[in-house]
């Protein structure tokens, strides 16, 4: 588990980051340790929110950290973005991650690059994920000039 103190030789897994961020809900939730769940949640968010995405260069930034892959890493980012209100920040971040699919393929990948799959079904969830985040996004009313 990624509980704090329960990594493994008290490693850290990186691609595991985002699942942290679950599981220290869940650690708060059982334990009723909010201190911990305090000091570390925001400054944690904050990061993945700002220095991960498919902008990310990963030689550059957080190079010991391998980016993730779509259905846990790019799934489940976009999600919590959108549970966060960063409804903006999640349609840009979709078409960073499936739009090069698109043009390439017209199709949707099980993987973030052409390595398997692509013309994937679980794919279809990028379509929700879209229209969560134009209903939560403010848009400007074109029919009155906005």
């Amino acid at each position: 588990m990624c509980y704090p103190a329960e990594h493994v030789h008290g490693t850290f897994i990186p691609n595991w980051a985002l699942w942290w961020l679950l599981e220290l809900d869940a650690y708060r939730a059982r334990t009723g340790d909010e201190e911990t769940v305090a000091a570390t949640r925001p400054a944690l968010w904050e990061r993945l929110c700002t220095e991960f995405g498919p902008s990310r260069d990963a030689a550059r930034t957080w190079p010991d950290v391998p980016p993730s892959n779509a259905i846990v890493g790019a799934y489940l980012r976009l999600e919590l973005l959108l549970r966060d209100g960063r409804a903006e920040q999640c349609l840009r971040e979709c078409r960073g991650f499936f739009l090069p699919m698109v043009r390439l393929t017209g199709t949707l990948w099980e993987n973030l690059s052409p390595q398997a799959s692509l013309n994937h079904g679980f794919a279809s969830f990028a379509a929700w994920l879209i229209r969560r985040a134009l209903a939560a996004s403010p848009r400007p009313d074109r029919r009155n000039g906005g």
